[in-house]
């Protein structure tokens, strides 16, 4: 919508007028915290018995084994809470991320459908394939839904391909229900993890793994963020942070991959130590005449002056 010059001048001037009033960090955005391999890690470290919210942590029930999956492959793929979780009042339907969303690599060969001792046996080199359902920025499939996410099995405590697996031993779903079951069902019926269970159940693993810690700083979406700013410190370009986390323009990466001390540091240490020896065009030396005109100019008055 086309705003009249006057209405833009007189915002611009009730902003200013606000800002010095109150500060410019009452502007500022209340963007989340990211969550890193280390907070996941220590989430994932919580030992048996721990209180979370009205249920009992036990690592082999299939609601924690999901619910690590949900940790687990949000931070590795950048999955958005709505991708992997169904809000309160949705019903499944072809939109919504599947279990015939996945798919593997084992020992080189593409399984559809592993057993669970090909599950058990899994190793490095093998791989656990996602499909991107629709999402908000491509709710037809039409950008990201062909390209697979390729979850690498490894060693860490976080790895989603690990996770996921566990998480099909311990949930089993029969290959022609497939289509049918959230990727991420609490039953072998096809129960979803709706939103609130998954914010609740983040926000009391918080409290319990940082105690003293103001743990609103993070959210669902800090998975997101997380995965961004990981590849970021990685060394990923622009252009592979927009691919990995399924983003169509470049502003999102500005806002979400974002740079820690450590990264900030390095980079100013590297400046610090660089030979810069920029200059802008103006200030270059002119290739031009003028000099050698004001010689011969001098030099004739002089020659006239001697005439005279």
């Amino acid at each position: 919508m086309e705003v009249l010059p006057t209405v833009r001048n007189a915002l611009k001037a009730l902003v200013k007028a606000y800002v010095a009033l109150n500060g410019i960090h009452e502007l500022l955005p209340k963007w989340k915290e990211p969550l890193t391999n280390v907070i996941i890690g220590k989430i994932l470290a919580l030992p048996a018995g721990t209180k979370v919210g009205a249920r009992v942590l036990d690592w082999d029930d299939p609601f924690f084994v999901v619910f690590k999956a949900i940790l687990c492959t949000g931070l590795s793929a950048g999955f958005r809470k709505a991708e992997m979780c169904m809000a309160a009042d949705a019903d499944f339907d072809y939109t919504t991320i599947s279990r015939a969303n996945i798919t593997w690599i084992i020992k080189g060969v593409p399984v559809a459908s592993p057993t669970e001792a090909q599950l058990l046996a899994l190793t490095d080199g093998d791989y656990c394939g996602i499909m991107p359902a629709a999402c908000k920025n491509d709710p037809f499939g039409l950008h990201f839904a062909w390209k697979p996410i390729w979850l690498p099995v490894h060693g860490a405590p976080t790895n989603a391909a690990r996770a996921l697996a566990a998480m099909l031993i311990s949930v089993p779903v029969s290959g022609a229900a497939a289509a049918t079951t959230p990727l991420f069902s609490l039953s072998s019926q096809g129960d979803p993890v709706r939103h609130r269970v998954a914010d609740s159940t983040l926000r009391f693993f918080l409290n319990a793994a940082l105690p003293g810690e103001d743990t609103t700083r993070w959210s669902m979406h800090s998975l997101r963020i997380g995965a961004a700013s990981a590849l970021l410190a990685a060394g990923a370009s622009t252009d592979q942070i927009m691919a990995m986390c399924r983003w169509r323009s470049a502003g999102s990466v500005g806002i979400y991959a974002r740079f820690g001390p450590s990264d900030y540091g390095r980079w100013i240490i590297r400046a610090q130590g660089a030979r810069v020896d920029a200059v802008t065009a103006l200030n270059t030396p002119r290739v031009d005449y003028d000099d050698l005109f004001s010689l011969l100019n001098e030099t004739a008055a002089l020659n006239w002056n001697a005439v005279e």
